[in-house]
C-alpha cells in the first residue's frame, strides 16, 4: 500500500522512503501537484517539499476505474536558507483574458513561450503560487506579452536559461517575450 519515493536536496543525504499510496493519489489527482510545497513527516520531523519528479501510469487515458497510479516520486527538500540557496523552479504560465487581447478577437491564438517546461524563476520565499498568469488583456497592440507585463510572486526572479538569453538577445534588453497572438 506503499508508493516508493525518494527526498532530496539541501545539501542533505538521499533518502529512500515510501509515503501512503492512497494519500499520495488524492495529492496527486489535484491540479498543480508538482507546484504544491507539502508538509513531508519523516521520523517525527516535518520537512518542507517540493515533488519534483512525478512517475505516472494510466492517467493519459483512463479506461477502468483505479487504473491510474503514481508509481514514484521524487521530492526536493525546500532549503533551510533560501536566500543564500534559492530553488530553481519552472512555474507554469497560464494565459487569462484572451478574449479581451484584440489579435485573438480578430482569430489569431495565443503562443506562449514557456509552455514546455514553465518560466524559470529562482525562489526564495515559501508562498508562491501554482501558476504565473499571463494576461493577454495587458499585451500591446501587436499582442505581444512581455516579461514587465507579468507579475511575478515576492521572493522570485527570473533564472537565466539559454531561452531566456536567446529572448533578451532578439528584444535586446531584460524585458524579453513572455505569450504573443499569432495569426492563424
Amino acid at each position: 500500500g506503499n508508493t516508493p519515493c525518494a527526498l532530496q536536496g539541501d545539501r542533505l543525504p538521499n533518502i529512500p522512503l515510501s509515503v501512503c499510496s492512497e494519500e499520495l493519489m488524492a495529492l496527486a489527482a489535484k491540479p498543480y501537484f508538482e507546484t504544491t510545497l507539502l508538509d513531508l513527516e519523516l521520523d517525527g520531523e516535518i520537512t518542507r517539499v517540493l515533488p519534483r519528479i512525478v512517475d505516472r501510469t494510466g492517467f493519459e487515458s483512463v479506461s477502468r476505474v483505479g487504473e491510474a497510479r503514481v508509481t514514484h516520486v521524487t521530492f526536493r527538500r525546500w532549503p533551510r536558507d533560501p536566500v543564500r540557496h534559492p530553488v530553481e523552479f519552472d512555474m507554469p504560465l497560464l494565459e487569462t483574458n484572451e478574449e479581451k487581447c484584440a489579435q485573438v478577437k480578430n482569430g489569431a491564438y495565443v503562443h506562449n513561450m514557456f509552455t514546455q517546461n514553465g518560466l524559470p524563476l529562482l525562489l526564495t520565499a515559501e508562498g508562491f503560487p501554482p501558476f504565473l498568469a499571463a494576461d493577454m488583456s495587458r499585451a500591446d497592440a501587436k499582442g505581444d506579452l512581455r516579461m514587465d507585463q507579468v507579475e511575478l510572486p515576492a521572493g522570485a526572479s527570473v533564472r537565466m536559461t539559454p531561452l531566456i538569453r536567446s529572448l533578451m538577445r532578439q528584444k535586446g534588453d531584460e524585458n524579453f517575450l513572455v505569450a504573443r497572438a499569432k495569426r492563424i
